[in-house]
């Protein structure tokens, strides 16, 4: 019997164009005996069969895992999913919504939102193509897929509008809202927190046309803060930093007169907060009046982006944005 498998292994280890099994299963014995020092007194077959299951258990979940994330829904609820496992805030704050927004924050991280795209695939439709693009240019070219990702942060008639904006300008407001302005020297790029020519940044201390979105002076130690914040799809937070923290980088050289600081960080647009961003709020929240908790703000923070994107959402199919649209403030 040993003779034959012998010649078996010899024989299909030859192969190219298919996989043996008796090889797989030869490559996972010794793997799993050179895995571990088995001890005289232990049963060996039994516990070499316990390292091959387990092995094999591991392989056939990360070949499982890697071929759910190609899938286009299954693949995007999956990575939904790992990142509510890994912002215990954004998951606890969930339940406390309204029900109408609670729909579509679920509906938003399943891809099921009644986007034209989706309802072309519900057979709904007979174009998949946004109508705000469509009808602001006719070119071929300019028609852009109406998905959820063109809807919240894709589609350049809602940014031309100044959509994105205005849900930018919602965090904002409620940042500056809460930054203690009687001990620290707050400016910001939206109104009535910019310096009076306009910017965020005094020409004392660089001339610069660059209007970073918040700026705060502590005089005492002479610290300089810059906050750069940005409200991309959650699978784009890491290229939004590195594009935001590259733009203002030279500001750290150039400002000679403080000790300065660059502090690029992310709000998903629907409503996630990576740990890496959770650790630039709490850099952002040392400089807030004592009045709120930092768990309060943050949620306040995540959920000013989320119901900006379910009204951005909502007016999808309406040509007509008024800029001066009141903001979305406090919501806990």
């Amino acid at each position: 019997m040993n003779h034959a498998r012998d010649c078996k292994i010899q024989r299909e280890s030859q192969w190219f164009k298919k996989k043996s099994t008796v090889c797989s299963a030869q490559g996972e014995y010794k793997s799993a005996r050179s895995e571990h020092v088995y001890s005289p007194e232990e049963n060996l077959p039994a516990k070499i069969k316990e390292t091959i299951k387990k092995n094999i258990a591991l392989e056939y979940e990360s070949k499982l895992l890697a071929h759910t994330q190609t899938l286009v829904k299954q693949g995007h609820l999956l990575s939904i999913a790992a990142l509510e496992k890994s912002d215990a805030v954004w998951k606890s704050y969930m339940f406390d919504l309204k029900k109408g927004t609670m729909k579509f924050l679920l509906n938003a991280c399943l891809d099921t939102l009644p986007t034209k795209t989706n309802l072309l695939q519900w057979g709904k439709t007979t174009s998949d193509l946004c109508k705000l693009c469509l009808d602001a240019n006719q070119d071929l070219q300019g028609r852009r897929k109406e998905t959820t990702h063109h809807i919240l942060n894709g589609c350049k008639v809602s940014l031309n509008q100044q959509r994105y904006t205005w849900r930018h300008d919602n965090i904002l407001k409620y940042i500056c809202e809460n930054v203690d302005s009687e001990k620290y020297q707050l400016n910001a790029d939206i109104d009535g927190y910019s310096l009076p020519g306009g910017g965020t940044i005094s020409p004392d201390l660089c001339v610069t046309p660059e209007r970073p979105d918040i700026v705060i002076h502590d005089r005492l130690t002479n610290e300089l803060c810059i906050f750069e914040l940005t409200v991309p799809l959650e699978t784009n937070i890491l290229n939004a930093h590195t594009r935001k923290a590259e733009k203002y980088s030279h500001f750290i050289p150039d400002i000679t007169s403080a000790n300065v600081k660059v502090i690029p960080f992310e709000i998903g647009s629907r409503g996630y907060i990576s740990p890496d961003n959770k650790t630039s709020l709490k850099l952002l929240f040392k400089y807030c009046s004592k009045e709120t908790t930092y768990r309060t703000f943050m949620k306040n923070i995540s959920a000013i982006s989320l119901y900006s994107s379910y009204y951005i959402f909502i007016q999808r199919k309406s040509h007509e944005w008024d800029p001066h649209l009141p903001p979305i403030r406090k919501v806990f």
